[in-house]
């Protein structure tokens, strides 16, 4: 895929990501997720891409431990994996520019924001 991301960029196509792993593709704007454990146990398997506002995509890994995905069309779900980027963008930015008071306030995990 990356092959195909750097193809995009070099025709102008805005690329945006918010990646969580050591392998981050240095491509477009890219935003990396802060290193909290308990995000990279629920989320590390999942791969969510949206092109064009046109069609999503979403993989992960199931509870065989297979890989799993759907791609769609329907405006309603993009618009939720769009909406579920652009939210951990945003709380990603929230921990790099206010971490140490969140950490603070929520634990190094962010274990009292996350026990609903």
């Amino acid at each position: 895929m990356k092959d195909q991301l750097d193809d995009a960029s070099k025709r102008d196509i805005e690329i945006i990501s918010s990646q969580m792993n050591n392998q981050i593709i240095e491509l477009g704007k890219v935003y990396k997720h802060a290193p909290l454990g308990i995000a990279e146990d629920i989320h590390s398997s999942e791969f969510i891409l949206v092109v064009d506002n046109t069609y999503g995509v979403f993989v992960f890994e199931n509870q065989e431990s297979k890989r799993e995905g759907y791609y769609t069309y329907n405006k309603g779900v993009i618009r939720i994996l769009n909406n579920y980027i652009l939210h951990d963008i945003y709380m990603n930015k929230m921990l790099t520019d206010f971490g140490e008071e969140i950490f603070e306030k929520y634990g190094n995990d962010l274990e009292g924001l996350l026990k609903l």
